[in-house]
């Protein structure tokens, strides 16, 4: 008579759920991370679109015009630009601030270029 039997033990079922528990677990906390750098990202690229856009708009109009501005844009990011004259030259600093409601949890971040204008 033949007593070997095959297949696994419980400890050896067991062991096995935990190690592929373990391996679970921390695959979702790296997954999560990656989301939440992915969700930023796409915010700062948007960002620095709605800026330099916003700086081809400005520094495209005459000199004498040029003034202090500011602009919401999706209701999520607030463009506003300072206008201060140096010489024969206007300095244009620009910020992107977003999100423009934080809540506690979050950060308030910002993006700022500039560019001088000359008459």
């Amino acid at each position: 008579m033949n007593n070997k039997r095959e297949g696994f033990s419980i400890v050896e079922c067991l062991v096995g759920m935990f190690v592929l528990m373990v391996i679970t677990l921390t695959s979702s906390g790296f997954l999560l991370n990656f989301t939440k750098a992915n969700v930023s990202l796409k915010d700062v690229s948007q960002a620095t679109t709605i800026g330099t856009t916003a700086m081809e708009k400005l520094r495209s109009l005459s000199y004498n015009i040029l003034t202090n501005g500011c602009d919401t844009i999706d209701n999520k990011f607030k463009c506003s630009w300072l206008v201060s004259t140096q010489s024969a030259m206007k300095v244009i600093n620009l910020t992107v601030q977003w999100p423009l409601s934080p809540k506690k949890s979050e950060i308030n971040h910002s993006i700022q270029l500039s560019t001088i204008k000359a008459q």
